[in-house]
């Protein structure tokens, strides 16, 4: 787990061998004794970093669903649970249910308050809301339970030591957390006291690299942008983190030297030295950042034509079709992307699309079409069910665009009875994804009665 990565992978990024190892060790042992709730909160930390956080949402459910380890008996792995959540929520920028986790995790436990990684996020969600008052005070202590102390603004090795193990990645964290809320509040020289003790003390480990790269951000917020580029400029081909220093690279060109061109040059080079379809995907993004949708396409198609069955990136192609207003490209793509897939991801965007464009029929056409083929199958896996489901929600409110309310009711009807049954599967074949499914079926219940009301309402009007 210490040279496991500190971050989440980017979309299409191929794990790491640690994260492969990792899982490979920790899937057998979640198959046949999922009563071990720690192996459960390393699973959903894997899914965490993997760059799956709705995933890894699910595995946290079943932490959250058992009291107690069924092997140690013990009942600590809610609370750490609950940091994860919190951690999960801040990166999809959620900072309101981020503290609802960490008051249920203070809740479960008043001995979480002495955990750094419980400190950390509690900074991380005051930094992100602009508390930085009660940033550094978390970092502070954080730092003191690590086993380091701060003085003047410099890391010691003298500190009261906590009772929470705490990896070298998590201290780097920590230390670089403080050092970025110490720069934004203008305390210069302490922020750069802090990275310079940080560099000695995170020397020749996983770590080392992230120091650098927090590095050059202080100097960019300080304004100190050729240092920031000298700085991202040596980290070389051969370091695991060369993609995000050639990213901030590119930003740099865009967002402070308003140089479009550079920044495009920063990711066709970082392309070539790093042939992979991921950081292929950046160069298509970086061009799309840059209002050059054609070019991006090139890119995107050029991906495709290397992964002709990746469905999301169909979808993301035709959803670039739709942002250029190029609406009949835009259908002809969906319907040969969806005969050379039969990915009903796709049919539903085409769907959506016709609807956005009020061709209700033909809108219509296609989900009906796309709910008969799923009920001609003759094992109905759970997959399928969670698609049909989202087929017959979208059906619905087309109907109702389309004013067809006793269609629309009906639908909504089917779409009820239809989730009731998913639940039920779901108990039995993936019950951490249960809270999930049962969202949606109060989402129904909500539409139906939003129809029954107004239904009352025509009745006591007379109409």
């Amino acid at each position: 787990m210490s040279f496991s990565p500190s971050d989440p992978l980017l979309p299409r990024q191929e794990p790491s061998q640690v994260l492969k190892s990792i899982k490979f060790l920790l899937n057998p042992v979640c198959g046949s004794a999922p009563g071990i709730a720690s192996a459960w909160l390393l699973q959903a930390r894997m899914s965490y970093l993997s760059g799956e956080p709705d995933k890894a949402l699910e595995h946290l459910e079943i932490c959250f669903n058992r009291s107690e380890d069924s092997v140690t008996g013990a009942t600590s792995g809610a609370p750490e649970a609950h940091v994860l959540a919190a951690q999960i929520h801040i990166c999809s920028g959620d900072y309101t249910q981020a503290s609802v986790h960490l008051d249920q995790a203070l809740s479960l436990s008043f001995d979480i308050r002495d955990s750094p990684q419980y400190q950390l996020v509690k900074a991380q969600v005051s930094r992100k809301v602009k508390d930085l008052d009660e940033a550094l005070r978390c970092l502070s202590m954080a730092i003191s339970f690590s086993g380091l102390t701060l003085e003047g603004g410099q890391v010691g090795k003298k500190g009261t030591k906590g009772t929470h193990p705490v990896g070298i990645q998590d201290k780097a964290s920590i230390y670089l957390e403080y050092a970025e809320v110490l720069s934004e509040t203008g305390q210069k020289e302490k922020a750069e006291r802090t990275i310079k003790d940080a560099k000695s003390l995170f020397l020749g480990t996983p770590a080392e690299a992230r120091v650098q790269l927090a590095e050059a951000d202080i100097h960019t917020r300080n304004g100190d942008i050729d240092k920031a580029l000298k700085i991202l400029t040596g980290i070389t081909a051969n370091h695991s983190c060369y993609v995000e220093a050639a990213r901030r690279m590119a930003d740099i060109h865009l967002i402070h030297r308003k140089d479009d061109r550079l920044y495009i040059q920063t990711h066709k080079n970082l392309a070539q030295k790093v042939p992979q379809s991921y950081v292929t995907l950046l160069l298509g993004d970086a061009y799309m950042k840059v209002h050059n949708p054609e070019k991006a396409i090139e890119v995107y198609e050029s991906v495709l034509k290397k992964n002709p069955r990746d469905a999301n990136l169909s979808r993301k192609i035709g959803n670039v079709l739709i942002v250029t207003h190029n609406y009949s490209k835009a259908i002809n793509y969906y319907e040969t992307a969806f005969k050379n897939m039969k990915e009903p991801q796709l049919l539903q965007d085409l769907a959506d699309l016709y609807s956005k464009l009020k061709y209700y029929d033909k809108a219509i056409r296609v989900l009906t079409d796309a709910l008969v083929g799923n009920k001609q199958q003759k094992v109905r896996e759970l997959n399928s069910l969670i698609e049909e489901s989202k087929l017959l929600i979208l059906l619905a409110k087309v109907y109702a665009f389309n004013e067809q309310q006793d269609e629309a009711l009906n639908t909504w009807r089917r779409a009820h009875e239809h989730q009731q049954h998913l639940i039920e599967r779901v108990k039995v074949e993936k019950p951490e994804s249960l809270p999930r499914h049962k969202q949606t079926s109060a989402s129904i219940c909500f539409e139906l009665g939003q129809i029954y009301s107004q239904d009352l309402l025509d009745l006591d009007s007379g109409t």
